[in-house]
């Protein structure tokens, strides 16, 4: 894992939201990996003012990202266990699946507004 990842982990460690005890944890057995990667999540989604009311993380192990979900939010965020390639944001279509991934949340308002005037 990077150092920015493993410091942002070590920093907001002990500054979780005080509802994060509401999120559903979905990761069985989960790796030292798995526990840091998740921490960035969570770190992250606190930045970004979740409220982690109705809100999972967890691991997908055919994808091999680790990931946050709120019903709250309109995007959800992830974390390849086998590439470094940070945080993703991501949206996903409810009806057919489709996926738009970017490396800020900014990106990904960005290409949903350049995707709806095509």
């Amino acid at each position: 894992m990077d150092e920015t990842l493993r410091s942002v982990c070590n920093i907001n460690r002990c500054t979780m939201h005080h509802n994060l005890y509401l999120m559903k944890f979905e990761i069985e057995n989960p790796t030292a990996e798995q526990f840091l990667l998740a921490a960035a999540l969570v770190a992250e989604a606190k930045q970004q003012g979740w409220d982690f009311e109705d809100s999972e993380l967890g691991f997908n192990p055919y994808s091999g990202y680790v990931y946050v979900w709120s019903e709250s939010e309109d995007y959800s965020m992830g974390i390849c266990e086998y590439q470094n390639e940070g945080i993703q944001f991501i949206w996903t279509d409810n009806e057919d699946g489709t996926e738009v991934i970017a490396d800020s949340l900014q990106g990904l308002r960005k290409q949903l507004f350049q995707a709806k005037l095509h």
